[in-house]
């Protein structure tokens, strides 16, 4: 399998390559010792460690992604089922209101003030977003770079946490669209690679998300071989360093909800049911969270 540079210069972002699920499982799993990745502390059959790859050698990573991930996707089942249930138990989502020069009441405020929008009507959920799954879209992308001292327990959070995330906004009538993505920066030049993981009205792939986004095997050894495939400069023993995308490319890809790379120890949640976490996300996307108990 040959190395083929597909990249768009995007100015700030510097090159991107736009990647589909089969032509990343090509060259993931491609059998070729010519085709393995550069890095060989992290790809062939050294550094298996818990911390490191989960345990996971590199040929399970090829059998993981193409037959599944049972054991990883039943615990990140049942992390996100804990989260959401939490979340439900603790908090309500209420209806939208929408103003108008008619509706069910009106606000005496908004009457005297002269406001003509004084009336009000509210829109029940399934009601309130019937329109978006035709029209809006949420677009959620993820970045999967991250620092070599963050664990496998880290990074099968982060893929639990995105898909929440996708889960809830379609059980309350969104129409998601999930994004993988990797942003590297070497010696002051950055490169990116997109991988969509779910289309707008596509059932999410268990599977596809708990694997490339959550496990550090999905990482440090499907992803790395498939940037190291691309004309990314050979630089040693190291990766480069995670970065995020910028606010203007964001907006650029309409980005709505962005959970970024992992780098400097840190992540945007804290722990495993971080409720405050998820709640910022479904605000962000439009969902009305009520801080009441139910």
């Amino acid at each position: 399998m040959s190395k083929r540079s597909n990249a768009t210069n995007d100015g700030s972002a510097g090159k991107v390559y736009p990647l589909t699920y089969q032509r990343f499982l090509e060259i993931a799993t491609d059998p070729d010792p010519a085709n393995k990745c550069r890095y060989p502390h992290s790809i062939t059959q050294n550094a298996t460690s818990k911390s490191w790859a989960d345990s996971t050698s590199y040929e399970q990573s090829i059998t993981r992604l193409r037959q599944g991930w049972p054991e990883g996707v039943a615990k990140a089942r049942e992390l996100a089922s804990k989260l959401e249930s939490r979340l439900t138990a603790e908090y309500s989502f209420a209806t939208d209101t929408k103003w108008d020069v008619t509706g069910d009441y009106f606000d005496i405020g908004r009457v005297l003030e002269g406001e003509p929008d004084c009336w009000a009507s509210d829109i029940e959920l399934d009601d309130q977003f019937s329109n978006d799954k035709k029209g809006k879209i949420v677009r959620v992308l993820v970045n999967v770079a991250v620092s070599a001292h963050y664990n496998a327990d880290i990074l099968l959070e982060r893929g639990v946490y995105a898909l929440a995330i996708v889960d809830l906004l379609e059980r309350m009538g969104k129409s998601v669209e999930l994004v993988a993505s990797c942003k590297l920066e070497y010696n002051g030049k950055r490169w990116a690679w997109e991988l969509p993981l779910k289309q707008a009205g596509e059932e999410l792939s268990m599977d596809r998300v708990a694997f490339i986004v959550g496990s550090p095997a999905g990482f440090r050894r499907s992803w790395f071989r498939v940037i190291t495939h691309t004309d990314y400069p050979d630089s040693g023993m190291s990766l480069g360093m995670p970065t995020d995308w910028t606010e203007e490319e964001l907006r650029k890809r309409e980005v709505d909800i962005y959970v970024g790379a992992l780098m400097s120890g840190r992540t945007p949640w804290q722990g495993k049911t971080d409720l405050g976490f998820i709640i910022k996300q479904l605000e962000t996307a439009g969902i009305k969270v009520s801080k009441e108990a139910v």
